[in-house]
């Protein structure tokens, strides 16, 4: 996890795209922590539209499970009036196993306004330190999700929508 947070992968992956996978859109997106988020979108007449992720989350597997669930321009990036009538599924790559850039990285803005510049040497060393010994519940290590992370969640996230439409 320290060499991750080192070599700050996030800063070289884009904060916003967009594809399509198996007739589905799909959306990765960064959010305000730094974290990225997978998004697919359904269309009327699919089994699931306009039903909130909540009521289907125990049947979907998904990175961190199902968290969020809404129709049309769900960012501002999207092109607009393009996903109008589409109803969109995502999950986010900000829980407790996963480095979000915001809140660990320790040369993010976030935390240089948490310290001042005199502390920081020994701050990044100590936090570091202590980021290194989280473990997941599994016992592992948090880390950074990365876009192509992502993408591989979001194409099972499809196949699994797909069957069940």
């Amino acid at each position: 996890m320290i060499q991750e947070i080192c070599e700050r992968p996030w800063l070289s992956e884009p904060n916003h795209i967009e594809f399509e996978y198996d007739g589905f859109p799909c959306v990765i997106h960064r959010n305000t922590m730094g974290s990225l988020c997978g998004y697919v979108g359904l269309s009327r007449g699919h089994r699931y539209w306009k039903v909130d992720y909540r009521q289907i989350e125990d049947s979907i597997d998904v990175h961190g499970g199902l968290t969020f669930s809404d129709e049309g321009q769900i960012y501002d990036e999207l092109p607009e009036g393009k996903y109008d009538d589409t109803w969109w599924f995502g999950f986010d790559c900000a829980h407790y196993s996963d480095i979000m850039p915001e809140h660990d990285d320790p040369e993010s803005e976030l935390q240089k306004l948490i310290r001042s510049r005199a502390e920081t040497d020994f701050m990044i060393k100590k936090l570091l330190e202590l980021k290194s010994m989280r473990p997941d519940i599994d016992g592992r290590k948090a880390t950074y999700k990365t876009v192509s992370f992502v993408e591989e969640e979001i194409i099972k996230l499809v196949k699994q929508l797909k069957d069940q439409s």
